[in-house]
């Protein structure tokens, strides 16, 4: 009777201690399929500043003030990972099943496919790809763009409580008249809550504008918010939904803008055995 109840403490324990702590260490694993759907949708809205004969030559051109537009793109691919070789590495294809805009444009042809290889981190490396009326210069700079994306699904691995926040800085650019305007956005990832194997994640992010143009009065805020499921069993989030908000404003000589950006984003993503 004795040990039965020592036995029952113990598992109580373990099972309080598992729901109040995860390692968080987001990372593709050999022999998976990896189905992720992403919704993304921006407002964009441009707004002149200037003397009266200025602003009317811009609207003699049709150009309104101010100007606005919304984009949304929605994305389906399909990853799967192969058996893992000497070492860590092992090959993936990476295949776009759908990719469209608000213009029900495909972006990306269905049936394009990027093969390549992980090191067993969110790290991918791209080598070749097969894409239907893609010329060799553009396959290049598209495998390149997608490593880049890539890139951004690395976290830092670490073991977390409920109530611990860590957070990651990631590093963005923005053609702006004709310029590069750098900016740094900080995102802080709270641990809510865990269950049924799901850790929740609160995020909240913060931009600042990292470098200056010269000879240009500039300035550049913004916020997100949103939050995160990992998957416990599969080392991978299982969703991922930011909304963020920017304001930036420039003035060049007689004429100013400013701009307000709007920005959707939500990832759902299926793990299964390849």
């Amino acid at each position: 009777m004795k040990q039965l109840a020592a036995l029952i403490l113990t598992l109580t324990y373990l099972t309080c201690h598992a729901q109040n702590e995860v390692n968080f260490n987001v990372h593709l694993k050999p022999e998976m399929k990896y189905e992720m759907h992403t919704d993304e949708s921006s407002q964009t809205e441009l707004k002149y500043g200037g003397p009266s004969d200025m602003l009317k030559k811009l609207k003699e051109k049709g150009i309104s003030n101010p100007t606005k537009s919304t984009k949304v793109t929605v994305m389906e691919t399909v990853e799967k990972t192969g058996k893992r070789s000497a070492g860590e590495s092992f090959p993936l294809t990476l295949e776009f099943v759908k990719m469209t805009n608000n213009d029900s444009k495909s972006v990306i042809k269905q049936g394009t496919i990027l093969y390549g290889h992980s090191d067993g981190s969110a790290k991918q490396s791209f080598d070749s790809i097969t894409a239907e009326g893609m010329s060799e210069s553009d396959k290049v700079v598209f495998m390149q763009m997608m490593e880049s994306v890539m890139e951004q699904l690395k976290f830092p691995s670490q073991t977390l409580k409920i109530g611990e926040k860590f957070s990651r800085e990631q590093p963005i650019t923005m053609p702006i008249a004709g310029n590069t305007m750098k900016m740094n956005i900080t995102s802080y990832y709270k641990l809510i809550s865990i269950k049924n194997g799901i850790a929740h994640f609160n995020i909240t992010q913060v931009y600042t504008m990292s470098t200056m143009i010269e000879n240009h009065n500039m300035n550049a805020t913004g916020k997100g918010k949103g939050y995160l499921d990992y998957d416990m069993a599969n080392n991978f989030y299982s969703t991922f939904v930011v909304d963020n908000e920017m304001k930036l404003g420039m003035k060049l000589e007689k004429l100013s803008f400013s701009v307000k950006l709007k920005n959707h984003i939500s990832q759902q993503a299926v793990m299964s055995k390849n």
